[in-house]
């Protein structure tokens, strides 16, 4: 199966000839259907578009898209693999435009086409030279306009929505503070038949421990928890409370076994209890509330609410309207009820809304009956920090049988000899919905992506604002293909520059034991150190992350008042001189932490002039609105067009936040995908074939080189927790290289044999990297288990050689294993060892299964592979 060579290689490298047509149409009628549309012929390369009466037809090559204007607005009325001759719509299945809003645009809402217009456009050097379609229509209550990219040679297409308000739109609801119960069961007490309030005659328990989250606190206010509890089953219970950053690192004992209070008479005692929730648990606007007892009791609470300092709009907060004014009298000086929880209503342990839900509109849609088809949803989880089990894959992948789902990315239709699919670029997550990120609907009267990221009251005259986008990916209707067909549009929609995107990196964070431990090694005595013992591991880069911006006593990640994101004296005495002196000596690059949505703009510049950075990590992110979303992008775009497109944007994925998902927001640069460590906090203690088979489930439907790959240190990983002692330093190292490694392990823990080992691997993985990062990576072997044959196939861009990594797991007592490999059914190629250079050369079966061979387990091979003509 040859993989196109457009596919392949950075923006900068294709060579493509276009003409650009640029045609302007205005409706003046009263908006019913027109005849015709507006003449239209323009292409670029292999990428076309035209208008053929009223229906527009646009190309890639690949795949051909037709709609049609039925005075409502566009609808598809053709989609055709152009590849397989398959054409896929009913035209039976007629809706009166592929988008909708409730309350703003039905199927019956009158349009106007203003406009229809095409060029030649690269979205300011963020993504591929495409073919860019736009038709910009008006509605009584707003101007839509819908953007088509068409990629020259590109198996799919992309549609985009963009909105702004024709009249004034109603102002959006500000985002208060509210509660979830993340953890906890809604359970009447013995006091339920006493002369005692609703709220405190139940109580939610849990066997072991209580967790809540709090979200949507504002970081220029201060806050106040308060709950009310007490001894419900009489046996002398003691609880504790404490507060939580989002990924468990940061922690303050608010309370340390409190008695609760008993009895007394014929009534429950009753306590309420304040404490100042803290910056430093809260830098991305959340905090987490833990409640436990002691001596094995069940914990118990009955009540929690929230005060706010400053000028509070009013809230809407519900519960007993008179234990609301109670709490609102005896709110502390300076400040406001703006949350109220209650155990002893039914939704407290209700699965919280999302916080910006409303009827979702439609983004596409596709006269297809797909219940006619085999049809598979697959998506993949966020929260990483918390899913280092091997009950907790980071992969959803299931074949769908009803109508609806509301957690995949990704909806793949297949047929005999063809297929295709239907991607949310958003940053929906299987566990973690986000900003209105809607649902795939598919029934006999077609196919549905829902989801505009947009309430009705966002939509505004001051300016366009964007949907979520659409992709519609054609294959050859098995699971390779819709894989590769897959990785070839997202490659496209986010190109990689391999001088730019593809350097190793040795971060910081990876050995602390708690935030202050972490933050020490961010000092300049610390970095310098570790600048050389980098530079000596063979590692790129290293990334500066928490602790530069604060002082050696400080318990939180923002910088004190005044200081602003610089380095702070006490740590960076004459700033980044010294590091920019060791830097330049040791041809180093430099990588920076930051959180969010806290570091402004002007000193993400000014580190960027004085460091001279290559990329900068921002975390603790979470997304609310479309507002939020869009701000954050605005910055990250702003900044790198700042640092000249030479310093990326690095995601950090890993929590449960609604942050960035897997297909959105790439085009800045990459993510990070885990945090592992040897000792601490033990969730996150780095477990190799764990890691190895998050990687292995990634690599299905992602492109690895958009993704920082975590390797950490054997040798002083806990061994009470995991057996990753195992396994060698240089083999750990080996399970990242498909993708962009990441060193959580701080090169001054390796030993002397371990750190020759890695750098004699970094050495020869150095010379075919760029190769490697511009092939197409593969899941190989079974998936890992500890006990498996297991690894990945890189296919470069002719598809006539490639990259292996071969792993044989701990507990795999087979040594030798026959692995199926792409591309290369039935040729005879030749396989070279880059460690050892040992070569030899087979002939694959009509499967491309290839027999190696590992005389020991925890033993891996990284080869190069060449079809022998």
């Amino acid at each position: 199966m040859p993989i196109p060579n457009l596919i392949f290689g950075s923006r900068e490298r294709l060579n493509i000839l276009y003409s650009t047509a640029l045609f302007l149409f205005t409706l003046l009628g009263s908006g019913h259907a027109a005849e015709s549309l507006p003449k239209l012929e323009a292409s670029l390369a292999g990428a076309s578009a035209r208008t053929d009466g009223d229906q527009l037809i646009i190309s890639t090559g690949g795949i051909e898209r037709r709609w049609q204007w039925t005075g409502h607005g566009l609808a598809t009325v053709g989609l055709k693999d152009q590849a397989r001759g398959c054409e896929w719509a009913d035209p039976a299945l007629a809706v009166g435009c592929d988008w909708s809003c409730p309350s703003m645009i039905g199927p019956d809402t009158p349009a106007r086409l203003i406009s229809l217009t095409a060029r030649s456009g690269d979205d300011e050097g963020f993504t591929s030279r495409h073919l860019e379609v736009t038709a910009e229509i008006s509605y009584p209550d707003l101007i839509l306009r819908y953007v088509i990219w068409a990629y020259p040679g590109a198996p799919g297409l992309r549609s985009q929505i963009w909105v702004k308000g024709a009249r004034q739109a109603s102002a959006p609801i500000a985002l208060s503070p509210q509660f979830q119960t993340l953890r906890g069961k809604a359970s009447l007490t013995q006091v339920a038949t006493q002369a005692v309030p609703s709220w405190f005659a139940t109580t939610l328990t849990d066997t072991k421990e209580l967790v809540f989250r709090v979200g949507h606190l504002k970081p220029n206010r201060q806050y106040t928890l308060g709950l009310s509890w007490w001894d419900f089953s009489g046996e002398g219970r003691t609880q504790s409370l404490s507060l939580t950053s989002i990924d468990g690192e940061s922690v303050v004992q608010a309370l340390s076994q409190k008695p609760l209070p008993k009895w007394s008479g014929d009534q429950p005692g009753r306590e309420a209890i304040n404490v100042d929730i803290p910056v430093a648990v809260r830098p991305d606007g959340t905090a987490t509330v833990r409640i436990a007892a002691a001596n094995n009791a069940s914990a118990g609470v009955s009540e929690l609410w929230l005060y706010e300092s400053g000028d509070t709009t009013d809230v809407k907060i519900t519960g007993d309207a008179g234990r609301l004014r109670e709490l609102a009298i005896a709110a502390p000086k300076n400040r406001h009820l703006v949350a109220y929880l209650d155990a002893g209503d039914a939704s407290a342990t209700a699965p919280t809304p999302a916080d910006n839900a409303t009827e979702s509109g439609r983004v596409d849609f596709l006269p297809i009956n797909a219940t006619r088809h085999t049809r598979r949803a697959f998506g993949y989880y966020n929260d990483t920090q918390n899913r280092n089990k091997a009950a907790t894959p980071v992969l959803r992948d299931e074949v769908m049988t009803g109508d609806r789902v509301d957690w995949a990315s990704v909806l793949a239709v297949s047929s005999a000899g063809a297929g295709f699919s239907i991607v949310k670029e958003s940053h929906k997550c299987v566990n973690q919905s986000g900003v209105d990120t809607g649902v795939f609907l598919s029934d006999t009267t077609g196919l549905q992506n829902t989801g505009w990221a947009l309430k009705p009251a966002e939509i505004g005259p001051d300016k366009f604002r964007w949907c979520w986008a659409s992709w519609i990916v054609c294959d050859d209707g098995t699971p390779d293909g819709a894989e590769l067909a897959l990785k070839q549009f997202d490659r496209l929609r986010y190109p990689v520059i391999p001088e730019r995107d593809m350097w190793s990196l040795v971060c910081t964070w990876g050995h602390s034991l708690n935030p202050r431990d972490g933050r020490n090694y961010a000092s300049e005595k610390e970095i310098l150190r570790e600048m050389k013992l980098t530079k000596e591991l063979g590692v790129d880069m290293l990334l500066i992350d928490d602790g530069w911006q604060v002082s050696r006593v400080a318990t939180g990640a923002i910088p004190d008042a005044g200081m602003g994101w610089w380095p702070h004296p006490e740590i960076y005495p004459q700033g980044w001189r010294n590091v920019v002196r060791a830097k330049q000596e040791l041809g180093l690059r430099v990588g920076l932490w930051g959180v969010a949505q806290v570091m402004p703009l002007e000193d993400m510049k000014r580190n960027f002039d004085a460091l001279g950075i290559s990329q900068l990590k921002l975390d603790f992110a979470s997304y609310h609105n479309q507002q939020e979303l869009d701000e954050m992008m605005t910055r990250a775009r702003t900044f790198m067009h700042y640092s000249g497109m030479r310093c990326i944007m690095s995601w950090d994925a890993t929590e449960n936040a609604p942050r960035y998902g897997y297909w959105w927001a790439r085009e800045y640069g990459n993510a990070h995908f885990m945090n592992r460590k040897p000792e601490s906090p033990e969730k996150v203690v780095y477990v190799p074939w764990l890691a190895l088979r998050d990687f292995w489930q990634l690599a299905r439907y992602q492109n690895l080189n958009k993704w920082q790959l975590v390797i950490h240190n054997p040798e002083v990983t806990n061994r009470k927790i995991s057996d990753a002692w195992k396994y060698r330093a240089d083999y750990c190292a080996a399970t990242a290289l498909m993708g962009i490694p990441e060193f959580m392990a701080m090169p001054r823990f390796y030993s002397p044999e371990a750190t020759h080992d890695i750098r004699t691997l970094l050495d020869t993985w150095k010379k075919c990297r760029e190769e490697m990062f511009n092939g197409y990576v593969y899941p190989i072997g079974d998936e890992p288990s500890n006990a498996s044959w297991t690894g990945f196939q890189c296919v470069c861009a002719d598809a006539q050689r490639g990259y292996l990594t071969v792993f044989r797991e701990v507990n795999n007592s087979e040594q030798t294993h026959q692995i199926k490999l792409h591309i290369v059914s039935g040729k005879d190629i030749q396989l070279t060892d880059l460690i050892s250079g040992e070569k030899r050369t087979c002939k694959t079966d009509a499967d491309g299964t290839v027999d190696f061979e590992l005389a020991q387990p925890a033993q891996f091979q990284f080869l190069r592979y060449e079809v022998i003509p």
